[in-house]
């Protein structure tokens, strides 16, 4: 069942009920009553009505009509009235009007704003037999690249999609022809690759596809972690970071791969992470990092990526780029409830090493501020003391100056709430 919130209904939607009838139109159409049959009765042979009683009957059925309108619409945000399906799938169908802009259905799209306004929380769907699923698949084969991308997202689930949808998705994707509805369709089945080799078949398709958000979208597909025991995922990612024609497709499979955690992709992450490229060395060190420091869960477990992380980020001299200032921060991310059980599959790691490293890029001058305030960051998540900070506090002499001013402030902020 699906959840409404109560909202004012706008002015502008009133005045969209209200146009039609004010143009003598329900719905969009012409009202087919022709002017002799408005000027007659009730019974044909009471004759013509008095011109003013005419117009007094005329209004009063447009009054009605609006009055009509004026319920549906609060009908369709009242918190005690709960939608019905046939509501909720003309919701849905209306998407029909709204184009795609980015790959996405179109934001501000009338049919957009109706269903958020609808589903905003607080009221339930009446009779929606099957759920969301069932009438997923029913408007999937719909005219519209809208409606079917809506009909993608009402099959697909966190915990993983329904077998039967799953198949039914796999051949959708055999005939789609709009690269942003494959990619609602990929996304639906994006944890089902492991366990359905249809699925797994598909993204390995797809992740070959002549669009690159297609692609783009088979990356995020293959490097899930539900699909960590995919057949050929692993090596389709490395050919795409690799070979690619598409820069942000390598990038992202660079990065992605990385939680998988697989020491196949140990060669190119070495190659990559040294590249000229900012965008290809950064989205490949993020990935790196992944490959052994892989937050929430803290499941991956990657020597050699973890001292080559270590390597890159005391290389010197650095600069402004090189570390990637989304880096030093990366470490501030940390489960404790699952980082002792993850230690135990690492003893290579040594917490005193990384907060090494993590303070020399706090007093490094050449570092990226936003990276500099990163480390100090992860510094305090990973066990630093007041004094540690405060010992690095008096390493900045004189008045701060420069990017100086940031990290002065940060660390004095730290120390205070120690």
């Amino acid at each position: 069942m699906y959840e409404i919130k109560t909202r004012i209904i706008p002015l502008f939607i009133m005045m969209v009920f209200l146009l039609p009838l004010a143009c003598g139109k329900k719905d969009g159409k012409k009202d087919e009553t022709k002017p002799a049959e408005m000027a007659a009765g009730m019974d044909g042979d009471m004759g013509a009505m008095d011109p003013a009683m005419a117009v007094d009957d005329a209004a009063m059925k447009v009054a009605d009509k609006v009055d009509d309108k004026v319920k549906d619409a609060k009908n369709l945000t009242d918190p005690n009235k709960e939608l019905t399906a046939e509501e909720y799938k003309k919701l849905l169908l209306d998407h029909a009007s709204c184009e795609i802009k980015n790959d996405e259905i179109d934001y501000e799209c009338p049919a957009v704003k109706a269903l958020r306004e609808a589903m905003s929380g607080g009221r339930k769907i009446a009779d929606l037999t099957g759920g969301g699923d069932a009438l997923g698949k029913e408007l999937l084969g719909h005219a519209s690249p809208a409606v079917r991308i809506k009909a993608a997202g009402l099959m697909s689930s966190f915990l993983g999609t329904k077998g039967s949808s799953q198949d039914m998705i796999v051949e959708a994707a055999k005939n789609e022809k709009h690269p942003s509805v494959l990619r609602a369709l990929i996304r639906t089945v994006s944890n089902d690759g492991a366990k359905n080799p249809k699925v797994a078949e598909m993204l390995l398709w797809a992740a070959n596809h002549e669009a690159p958000v297609v692609r783009r979208t088979a990356v995020y597909a293959l490097s899930s972690t539900w699909n960590r025991e995919m057949k050929g995922g692993p090596e389709k990612l490395i050919e795409l970071m690799e070979k690619d024609a598409d820069e942000d497709v390598r990038a992202a499979a660079c990065e992605y791969a990385g939680h998988l955690g697989d020491e196949k992709f140990m060669p190119s992450f070495t190659k990559f992470t040294a590249d000229a490229n900012e965008k290809i060395r950064s989205a490949c060190t993020k990935g790196l990092v992944y490959m052994w420091w892989s937050y929430p869960f803290h499941e991956n477990a990657s020597e050699k990526a973890y001292k080559l992380t270590l390597k890159i980020l005391k290389k010197k001299p650095r600069t402004k780029d090189n570390p990637y200032w989304t880096i030093p921060g990366m470490f501030r991310s940390k489960n404790k409830d699952k980082f002792p059980e993850w230690q135990k599959k690492a003893p290579w790691f040594k917490q005193a090493e990384l907060n090494a490293v993590l303070t020399e890029l706090i007093k490094d001058t050449n570092v990226n501020w936003l990276g500099r305030n990163g480390a100090i960051d992860s510094l305090v998540e990973n066990g630093a003391t007041k004094a540690d900070l405060e010992k690095i506090r008096k390493s900045f002499t004189g008045e701060p100056k420069g990017d100086d001013v940031h990290i002065v402030s940060s660390l004095d902020k730290a120390i205070a709430k120690m």
